[in-house]
This record gives structure tokens, sequence and C-alpha cells, in this order.
């Protein structure tokens, strides 16, 4: 059986591995106060004056296209803060990246098309 040459890789701009997504981050009552961030205590049992309590906050991280395939994420690009979506690799050669959902031509990660 005759096998099928490889296709062309097309050259492509720069892609995206990385955006921003929102979570719930798990950090101490006194680094969420000195960042002024609003808080939920973790455990309810413990006074919000102990510093040292732990508390959940709602905070923009950095994740890898893959992590947010597979926890079906959205974010922001970590350049322009616009919307981005996460695509899949394929199998003629494009890696897994994140595309934004508006071309963004002031952008050096967004599709120069």
């Amino acid at each position: 059986m005759n096998a099928m040459p490889p296709l062309p890789r097309k050259p492509t701009g720069p892609r995206s591995t990385v955006c921003e997504v929102q979570r719930w981050v798990t950090v101490t009552v006194a680094e969420a106060e000195e960042a002024r961030e609003r808080y939920v205590l973790s455990d309810k049992s413990v006074s919000a004056d102990a510093k040292n309590a732990l508390c959940e906050v709602f905070r923009w991280v950095s994740v890898t296209v893959n992590e947010a395939l597979k926890r079906g994420e959205r974010g922001r690009c970590v350049e322009c803060k616009q919307p981005v979506r996460p695509h899949r690799g394929s199998v003629d050669g494009m890696a897994p990246h994140f595309e934004h959902e508006a071309r963004n031509p002031k952008c050096s990660k967004s599709d120069p098309r």
C-alpha cells in the first residue's frame, strides 16, 4: 500500500498556547486584603480576623491550551485581553492553540489574515 506524502505546512502567524481564565484561587486572608480583593472564607468556623486563615478569591490565572480544552474553558489573550477560544490540534499539523474570537490587528498573537 502506498503511503500518502505529508501535507506541506502552511506558514501562519504566532499562535498562543497560554491564555488567562477566571478561577477561584485559595489564598490567605492577609494576601486577599493586601491586594484589596473580595474573598470568601474557606472554613466558616475560622474568624475573618485571623490573617493566616484561608479564603477563596476569583482571579485571572494563566492556563495552557490543553488544560483549557480539558475543562472546556474560554479566556482572554495574555497580550491584548480580548476573548479567545481554544482549538485542538489537527491532522494537517496545526498545533493546539488559542484563537481570538474577533481578529485584533493590534495584537501580535492574533491571526494576521
